[in-house]
């Protein structure tokens, strides 16, 4: 079984040897590296050489001739530019836990033969550090108040819950993804992040799995792409809430999204997802009091309380 980790990589100097030596070090040894890097200025690339020279056999970087300037295109490109059985995702300034890939791919592997033949997806929790890898919180999703199981796949296009650096897809998915986004490539810029995408197609036409383990230390910095929230701050429910503009631009992203889900997998869904997802990405064509009555009917309400009311107010 043909196991690839995909590490996307931008000015990361400061924490990347960390994680390149907490993958080197992993209990699962089957494994095999793949890095691409955007354009970095610093010495991200002298450290993966130096790396590279110590693994060559583990260790291989893909060159881009044109910067993708965002963390979500270039994971997109890896998982282009690579064939396996299993991906799992990196980012380049956490740390694993030296169990991290064991205990992903036992999981995998312990699934029933049929399952494996759908698209599957899996992820687990994570514990949130500081810089220096201090503990700021146990379990991500309950700082985060995040769900870890979504009933219903529908849910999925209104949040996600896959944090895409503990993620694991198996190869069907990988393979019908890259096949229906070769139909209709200038859509991908309106997908929002791959591990949100990844989670759709796995609810939709496999399976989404929970795997509770916390075996990557999350590292909050100041400069993290996407980090971790304390969904209980008062401070930053307030700060969240006036920030108008980009609450109303994110259900806008929500529905482009979706479209982009349509377009790509028109031909393999149901009439009635037909349905609701033609009439979900063109939700900002109807009125406010619609839009509302939408979410309603369709039960599509995301996790919290504070995520509901804002859901109402900037929709």
């Amino acid at each position: 079984m043909t196991v690839n980790i995909l590490l996307a990589t931008y000015n990361g100097e400061r924490f990347l040897q960390d994680q390149l030596k907490s993958i080197v070090n992993q209990s699962y040894t089957e494994w095999k590296l793949y890095i691409s890097d955007d354009g970095s200025t610093d010495a991200t690339n002298d450290i993966i050489k130096n790396f590279k020279n110590h693994y060559r056999d583990k260790i291989f970087v893909l060159k881009n001739t044109i910067p993708f300037k965002n963390a979500k295109d270039n994971f997109i490109s890896l998982v282009y530019r690579t064939d396996g059985d299993l991906f799992l995702f990196c980012d380049q300034d956490d740390v694993w836990q030296e169990n991290k890939l064991y205990n992903m791919i036992n999981k995998y592997q312990s699934l029933p033969s049929d399952k494996k033949k759908q698209p599957v997806l899996m992820h687990s929790d994570l514990i949130v550090v500081d810089a220096e890898l201090n503990i700021i919180a146990p379990s991500f999703m309950k700082f985060a108040n995040i769900s870890s199981f979504f009933s219903f796949p529908e849910l999925y296009l209104v949040q996600n819950n896959v944090t895409g650096c503990t993620m694991l897809i198996n190869d069907v998915l990988r393979d019908l993804f890259v096949t229906c986004l070769d139909k209709c490539k200038s859509l991908q810029k309106d997908i929002i992040m791959h591990d949100w995408f990844f989670a759709l197609i796995a609810a939709y036409f496999g399976e989404v799995y929970f795997v509770d383990t916390k075996d990557i230390f999350y590292r909050q910095h100041g400069s993290n792409v996407v980090g971790a929230k304390n969904a209980r701050s008062i401070k930053l429910l307030i700060k969240r809430f006036f920030k108008f503009k980009e609450n109303i631009i994110s259900m806008e992203e929500a529905f482009r999204q979706s479209y982009v889900f349509l377009k790509m997998f028109e031909n393999l869904l149901s009439e009635n997802d037909v349905s609701l997802l033609t009439n979900f990405s063109k939700l900002n064509e109807h009125c406010k009091m619609y839009r509302i009555m939408f979410i309603i009917k369709n039960k599509l309400w995301k996790n919290g309380i504070y995520r509901k009311f804002a859901q109402i107010l900037f929709i």
